[in-house]
């Protein structure tokens, strides 16, 4: 977000706490796109078993971990 003329800063939109957060579990099966889970190694809301789950709940997955890294991986 533009603050001022050439002053820019991470913005948050804290309207998507309004709605409750979808299931991904029951479409997850139907991605069909080789999709790669990424985490950071020190995240506290995605677990390395919630990478891999996610992983090998697409059709073709891999998951990844960054070391030194949180979960908000852009800000990191």
């Amino acid at each position: 977000m533009e603050r001022r003329p050439d002053a820019w800063e991470h913005a948050f939109d804290r309207q998507v706490f309004l709605h409750p957060p979808p299931d991904p579990w029951p479409f997850l099966p139907d991605v069909q796109a080789p999709t790669l889970v990424v985490r950071g190694a020190g995240s506290s809301v995605m677990s390395a078993a919630a990478a891999a789950g996610v992983a090998t709940a697409v059709r073709v997955g891999e998951w990844r971990e960054i070391p030194g890294a949180y979960h908000h991986l852009v800000l990191d």
